[in-house]
């Protein structure tokens, strides 16, 4: 399994070559510490003949192979970010969020999020442009990317993840949670539970779609079509 295309919606490319420093450096964290939580295994490796090994999951280290052959320090990223909290991955949501300290604004949490793109497109209502400017994501354009592009990455059997993140207050993230100012619980919810998990999951900023050619993927469906 391989990352093979960016998709940044106004162009399509094979790295990281080309983004703008804002969009590159979204893209690197959203897969270093979100698409490959924090606590994963998964590594990039180099053995004797001084070839990248890969250790864990095998789509993870996919991402973490791209990341390494863009030049991106992808531990360094994880070591230097801290988490707030994650959502666990699950196959009847399909899509992960991961809540970390924002980077260089204070008062405010990053969230980063990845999914499935029929999952995770309606959750968006903004699109990355260059250089951290943001346009409207409208219906109308879900349902262009949807039924364009993207559907002709999965005809290729290529899998398709897309990418997005929001910025969000740390007083209002706590009030979702039902978290007083002081940082402890006001009782209102349970402690592994959002007091509002839908307004939590919406308003994504979209960033990219990440395309992987996966050659098990593709022989499995092969031998279903031809069964």
């Amino acid at each position: 399994m391989e990352v093979v295309e960016i998709d940044v919606f106004d162009k399509v490319l094979n790295n990281l070559d080309g983004i703008d420093k804002f969009k590159r450096d979204i893209i690197s964290a959203n897969l270093a510490v979100n698409v490959v939580h924090l606590n994963s295994i998964g590594r990039i490796v180099k053995n004797l003949n001084n070839e990248n090994k890969h250790i864990g999951n095998r789509m993870e280290c996919a991402f973490l192979e791209f990341l390494t052959n863009n030049d991106v320090d992808y531990e360094n990223i994880r070591k230097e970010t801290k988490e707030i909290s994650q959502t666990n991955p699950s196959t009847e949501k399909r899509m992960v969020m991961t809540v970390v300290e924002h980077p260089d604004k204070e008062g405010y949490y990053r969230i980063y999020g990845n999914g499935s793109t029929d999952v995770f497109l309606i959750r968006c209502n903004e699109v990355l442009q260059e250089n951290g400017k943001k346009a409207a994501f409208t219906f109308s354009h879900k349902d262009s990317l949807e039924n364009q592009i993207i559907k002709n990455y999965k005809d290729n059997r290529l899998r398709v993840m897309a990418l997005g993140y929001k910025d969000i207050k740390i007083e209002d993230y706590q009030k979702m949670h039902g978290i007083s100012s002081n940082g402890q619980a006001d009782g209102k919810v349970d402690s592994d539970e959002y007091k509002d998990q839908e307004l939590i999951e919406k308003h994504f900023v979209l960033v990219c779609l990440i395309v992987l050619d996966d050659p098990i993927r593709g022989v499995e469906a092969s031998e279903a079509v031809s069964d």
